[in-house]
């Protein structure tokens, strides 16, 4: 017999972890956590030295790409700010501190 439909899973993860992953998949992460992508006219762009130059490579120019990648930079950014604030300060606000917001719960949905 067959059957024609979806099946949904939920899986809880590690959200820092995995965004941080996202970022450093799309190249705007460096292995050490830190942001090396910039949004600079209308690009996502990485500056680097390579003997002694300056140099700049665009990794995105495309519309929806700019947008998807500076999104996840800025959850990123957020979600790092909010890890660095005091324990306490995080409990009271349960996720949310004034511009500090995180998702503090990632739902991954696979569609089968």
């Amino acid at each position: 017999m067959e059957i024609d439909g979806t099946v949904f899973t939920k899986v809880d993860v590690a959200t820092t972890s995995f965004i941080k992953k996202m970022c450093q998949t799309i190249g705007v992460v460096d292995q050490y956590g830190s942001i090396i992508g910039k949004l600079e006219n209308g690009k996502i762009v990485v500056h680097y030295t390579e003997y002694g130059l300056e140099k700049e490579m665009v990794l995105y120019d495309q519309p929806f790409d700019v947008n998807y990648t500076a999104t996840l930079m800025n959850l990123y950014e957020q979600t790092r700010r909010y890890e660095e604030l005091p324990e306490e300060i995080q409990d009271k606000t349960n996720g949310v501190f004034g511009d500090y917001r995180t998702a503090y719960k990632l739902e991954l949905v696979r569609r089968y």
